[in-house]
């Protein structure tokens, strides 16, 4: 965690794979959090970024919501584009999944910044 406060490469890296994974112990979705807020202030290759943007797609059916709330903050250095596609497609319909894709696409419009008001979640 030091290594990816100070956005190592190595650290940065090993911080994708940890969400890739998404392992599942004690205190897992607390270290998950904390990688996150790194991560948004870390430089990204275009292979990161996409794998990141799996990650969250993949979090609207697996996982805590907590967790899942945390993940979608990542779709400001995730691949905007194709993945607000993906979580239109997801967002229609009730359910826990469909409420995971609003949450991250208020999260993707208020970079727009045509949607700044308290989210609704």
């Amino acid at each position: 965690m030091r290594r990816l406060k100070r956005l190592e490469p190595e650290a940065v890296e090993a911080a994708i794979q940890f969400l890739e994974a998404g392992p599942w112990f004690f205190r897992s979705g607390y270290i998950t959090e904390e990688i996150v807020r790194r991560l948004k202030q870390a430089p990204l290759t275009e292979r990161q970024r996409n794998r990141l943007a799996s990650v969250i797609v993949r979090s609207l059916s697996t996982g805590t919501r907590r967790v899942a709330r945390h993940l979608a903050r990542l779709v400001k250095v995730a691949h905007p584009v194709s993945l607000r596609r993906q979580l239109e497609a997801c967002a229609t319909g009730d359910g826990e999944a469909p409420l995971r894709a609003r949450f991250a696409l208020h999260v993707l419009r208020s970079l727009d910044h045509s949607e700044v008001a308290q989210s609704p979640f």
